[in-house]
Formats: structure tokens, C-alpha cells, sequence
């Protein structure tokens, strides 16, 4: 937009804020756009911190919002697998339902998913679109990195 000339403050989705990939390839670019996000570094939350010390430490990289959401992904399916009872003792052994009925059972808990806090930045709580998240950041990119702008929730 900037070669094109085009001198308006753009919104854009989290692809715009990317760290590990626009921030990384076109910081200079990227500078003064908003973007959406479901995870920022420097966003408030129970795991935020925790979740990006844990990649500073394994990759040397802050995390991002492209590990966040198939992080926070797993621990919904964790859950749910853990609500359906898909894993089972069986004479002193673990063993897992069948497939069909395992899945069965697994898309039952999902919507009983109610106030999970153990993911990275919000609260998922199932809605009656089967929506799971309701929350957003948004960040404006200043100096190669994210700028909090504002917390939003939707209910």
C-alpha cells in the first residue's frame, strides 16, 4: 500500500502482526499497521508470559500467534478428550474407545466446554454457534514490534 501511495491507517488480520513472519521480512513495511490478533507477547492473561519465556528458551524466538492458536488448540481437544473419557483404565491399563465412539464423544464435550482458562491468552467458552473464542488484541507495529493498543471481548 505504502509503494502504491496509499497513505490510510489499515486494520488487518493476524497476518499483518505476524513476528515470526511479517515483522521478521518487512518490519520497515509493516510499520503503522493494526493488526488483529489472538496472541501477543506483550497481552495480559494468566499464560502469556509463561508461553513466550517457554519459546524464548526452546527456539530463541518470542512466541506468536502462529503457535499460539495450535497450542491453545490442543489443550481444547485435551479437555475435551478428557470430559468424553476417551482414555479409560481397563484391568490396570490405558486404553482408548473406539475411534467412532471416541469421536463421537469428543465433539459432545466440545460443547461443554465452559470458562477454560488454560489457554494462552483468553478464556474459551463454548457459545451457542459452537464459537469458542471471543476476545482479540490489538496491536499496532511500531519500531519492528508490537504496541498494545486494546484489549476487546465480545459476549
Amino acid at each position: 500500500m505504502k509503494e502504491l501511495g496509499v497513505n490510510v491507517e489499515v486494520v488487518g488480520c493476524p497476518a499483518y502482526g505476524s513476528l515470526s513472519i511479517t515483522l521478521s521480512l518487512a518490519a520497515d513495511e509493516a510499520e503503522g499497521i493494526y493488526a488483529i490478533l489472538d496472541y501477543t507477547p506483550i497481552a495480559e492473561g494468566k499464560w502469556v508470559k509463561y508461553f513466550n519465556e517457554e519459546c524464548l528458551k526452546r527456539y530463541g524466538k518470542p512466541a506468536d500467534s502462529d503457535q499460539q492458536w495450535p497450542y491453545d488448540s490442543c489443550l481444547i481437544i485435551a479437555e475435551a478428550m478428557r470430559k468424553a473419557g476417551v482414555v479409560r483404565d481397563y484391568n490396570g491399563k490405558k486404553q482408548i474407545m473406539p475411534v467412532e465412539q471416541a469421536r463421537q464423544a469428543i465433539r459432545e464435550a466440545m460443547v461443554r466446554i465452559h470458562n477454560f482458562s488454560e489457554g494462552t491468552t483468553k478464556v474459551y467458552d463454548i457459545d451457542a454457534n459452537q464459537d469458542l473464542a471471543h476476545s482479540m488484541v490489538l496491536v499496532k507495529v511500531k519500531s519492528g514490534a508490537h504496541e498494545f493498543v486494546k484489549f476487546v471481548e465480545y459476549k
